[in-house]
């Protein structure tokens, strides 16, 4: 493999549906961890792995993002948890269009998640 490696096709429809989301597409490099669509055996993307020190900053950011959040009152955390799921539906048949990738559900099921 030659130096930098070099990124990986994208699955055409998983770009589309991250597109439709806005969010930008994970750029991983062959070599990294495989998304596989379980129900067409076929290689979606690759997404590169953490080193131990980026995976325990990110973790360390978590938890302090988490005690921060439990000192907010319980109904302020719950109006954050309504917003949230208002976002999601939102973007609810993309998000299911998603979920049929990731793990082969169908549409239906993927949608009920």
């Amino acid at each position: 493999m030659g130096w930098p490696p070099m990124p990986v096709q994208v699955d055409p429809e998983l770009a589309e549906i991250f597109a439709s989301l806005a969010v930008p597409l994970p750029v991983g490099h062959a070599g990294g961890l495989a998304c596989e669509d379980p129900s067409r055996a076929t290689i979606l993307a690759h997404v590169d792995e953490d080193d131990r020190a980026s995976a325990l900053a990110k973790l360390d950011a978590a938890d302090r993002s988490f005690a921060a959040l439990r000192q907010h009152p319980g109904p302020a955390r719950g109006e954050l948890v309504r917003r949230m799921g208002d976002r999601l539906r939102i973007h609810k048949a993309s998000l299911a269009r998603l979920v049929c990738l990731e793990v082969g559900k169908g549409i239906e099921e993927a949608a009920g998640e």
